[in-house]
């Protein structure tokens, strides 16, 4: 059982990396981060765009900073305990 919750621990630190990862690639480059979703959901035959791309920048970059905070939560908890 002892294996299981190290497994588990791995899984939450692959978790909180790959958060901070796209949370500060969104907060530092939201076009990109837009670019790369609209490939995303063309390899899936949908076409999506913005309505207002401008707003779209920000909402992306205050997301991708809200993205990066929980992480850095999660990563306190996991090293706490």
């Amino acid at each position: 059982m002892n294996l299981f919750w190290e497994w588990f621990r791995v899984v939450l630190y692959a978790t909180a990396g790959f958060g901070f990862g796209l949370g500060f690639f969104s907060a530092f480059w939201p076009a990109r981060s837009i670019r790369l979703y609209q490939f995303l959901m063309k390899c899936f035959n949908w076409k999506v765009e913005p309505i207002d791309y401008e707003r779209e920048l920000r909402t992306t970059r205050k997301f991708g900073w809200l993205i990066v905070f929980l992480c850095s939560f999660l990563t306190a908890a996991l090293v706490k305990n």
